[in-house]
């Protein structure tokens, strides 16, 4: 995303946080971002969609800005399947934790 702002503004900008900041005040920052997050649902939604997610937990840096980010990404989940609207995405601020965490609850699951 921060390539595609420089390209088109021919400012650097210093990462997803800089361009969320900058997204408050400059619509092409804030269309970069929604563009992209939305059509992030396109990879993600069969997936989640097979196998029958209930609640997609987001932490890291897209946390920060969420009411920035989680519209557009959750448009492009239910626009590729109306059905992902029930879809609880849910953030979490401790890191690496929950990564670790699912993968923990899908071994107990397979096991």
């Amino acid at each position: 995303m921060t390539a595609r702002y420089t390209d088109r503004t021919g400012r650097p900008v210093d990462g997803l946080r800089e361009l969320t900041v900058l997204a408050v005040t400059d619509i092409t920052a804030r269309d970069i971002i929604t563009s992209v997050l939305r059509a992030l649902g396109d990879p993600l939604a069969p997936w989640l969609t097979a196998f029958e997610a209930d609640t997609v937990v987001f932490g890291g840096s897209i946390t920060a800005a969420w009411p920035l980010t989680g519209p557009p990404l959750s448009a492009g989940l239910t626009h590729h399947d109306p059905r992902l609207a029930r879809l609880a995405l849910s953030l979490r601020d401790d890191g690496e934790d929950q990564a670790m965490l699912g993968a923990a609850v899908l071994a107990a699951r397979a096991a």
